[in-house]
């Protein structure tokens, strides 16, 4: 015949088997949450590296497409295609500013003729002239 089961050994397995879970549980909720964070983290970092890329290669297909209008002194071509440029891409504004930092060309109609105002950070450390903000 076996030995009957002592209520208090099966009560403190339980309680150890809980305990064990429970870490457990706590375990991989740490590590979970660490690599969410991490992930979160390298994601923005990719997605401002995209960001800035994308604006670099916006600047340069830009004064590509008006480096010879300006050179030739075809004025009305650039205006045109700034605005054409403004007319498909909603969200995307380009500014040509004088060395006296007036804005020139837009891709919005308005505003010519006016001060190009604060400057980003960003650009600030860049603005020893209009042209140099082309490349």
């Amino acid at each position: 015949m076996e030995a009957p089961i002592d209520m208090f050994t099966l009560n403190g397995f339980i309680k150890r088997l809980l305990r064990l879970e429970t870490l457990l549980t706590i375990g991989v909720t740490i590590v979970m949450g660490g690599v969410i964070y991490f992930s979160i983290t390298n994601q923005r970092e990719h997605i401002r590296e995209r960001m800035t890329t994308h604006a670099q290669d916006m600047k340069l297909l830009a004064y590509a497409g008006i480096k010879h209008p300006m050179a030739v002194g075809d004025s009305p071509s650039i205006e045109k295609q700034l605005l054409d440029i403004g007319d498909e891409l909603k969200h995307t504004e380009i500014v040509i500013c004088d060395f006296n930092q007036r804005i020139v060309f837009a891709t919005k109609g308005r505003g010519l003729d006016r001060g190009a105002g604060p400057v980003p950070a960003a650009v600030a450390g860049h603005r020893h002239s209009a042209a140099h903000q082309l490349f």
